[in-house]
């Protein structure tokens, strides 16, 4: 039955969605547009078809959403989510069965690096490659772009360490890319709050850099 097959598909997805993993939420949507989620979810919006019209001629397809509000509800309420949207197939035959969508919360990401220190007033954050902040520890800067700012170019370029001046003050830009996500890990710190070398603060880099492979 439909009732059934639903609770089954859950248990699927729910043991997908715990504790252990980023995934705030699991949706599956099939081509009859019933669709099945992980759990503990309300208000499902089905967003699922610019990716079937995406994937339908291709054997596997895989897309990235950044971040927004997402497109469900739980308890607490809605969450700016990053989502990834893939093709989902079938064992059988290979054909388009569905799509499956992994939701991860914005916050999930920003708590990886909130603890950070660089230096007393250093900002950590990550941007697109627009430009535009997709995930930083003051939500209230997300969505905002810093192609304005005097140090845009170093990200945009992507180099590894520079320093420029800004407002009478000298500073160090540190950006580290992040490919899978087409994102840019940007660190800003004035260098006379710096108490380790400019190669101590690129490890340091390098260390939350590895906190993303989960991704």
């Amino acid at each position: 039955t439909d009732y059934q097959r639903t609770v089954a598909v859950r248990n699927v997805l729910s043991g997908i969605a715990n504790g252990k993993t980023f995934v705030d939420a699991i949706i599956l949507y099939d081509r009859n547009h019933r669709i099945y989620d992980s759990g503990g979810l309300g208000g499902i919006t089905d967003v699922s078809e610019p990716y079937f019209e995406q994937f339908k001629k291709a054997a596997y397809g895989i897309a990235w959403k950044e971040t927004g509000p997402s497109n469900y509800e739980r308890e607490s309420g809605g969450a700016k989510v990053v989502s990834l949207f893939q093709r989902f197939n079938s064992q059988m035959s290979g054909g388009l069965l569905g799509v499956l969508q992994l939701s991860i919360k914005e916050r999930s990401i920003s708590d990886q690096y909130a603890n950070v220190q660089l230096g007393k007033t250093g900002k950590l954050f990550i941007v697109n490659s627009d430009g535009v902040i997709i995930s930083h520890p003051d939500s209230r800067l997300i969505d905002s772009s810093i192609k304005d700012e005097p140090y845009y170019e170093m990200v945009h370029e992507r180099q590894k360490g520079d320093t420029l001046v800004m407002d009478g003050q000298d500073y160090l830009v540190i950006s580290r890319p992040y490919p899978r996500m087409d994102w840019t890990i940007v660190g800003v710190v004035p260098i006379k709050e710096i108490t380790e070398d400019k190669s101590a603060l690129t490890t340091r880099f390098a260390l939350i850099g590895g906190a993303f492979i989960l991704l």
